[in-house]
């Protein structure tokens, strides 16, 4: 798995209580796991999607999390 963090420069920071994360990954079962333990790290939101497709419509805010399988369809 790989990890990318970044930063915009022109995006004034929201700091929440508790972090927000965005886990889009094929697979459910790793989805779930990653999920639950982001739950465990005190993440407060977490949306789950199966595909970058998927994913776009729900993005909403903007995340302080994103984990992204590498190999999406």
């Amino acid at each position: 798995m790989s990890v990318l963090l970044e930063q915009p420069a022109s995006l004034v920071a929201y700091r929440p209580n508790k972090p927000t994360a965005m886990v889009v990954v094929a697979d459910p079962r790793v989805r779930s796991t990653v999920t639950r333990h982001l739950w465990a790290l005190g993440v407060r939101d977490v949306i789950e999607a199966s595909s970058i497709a998927e994913a776009r419509p729900r993005i909403g805010n903007p995340r302080d999390i994103c984990v992204a399988d590498v190999h999406l369809p």
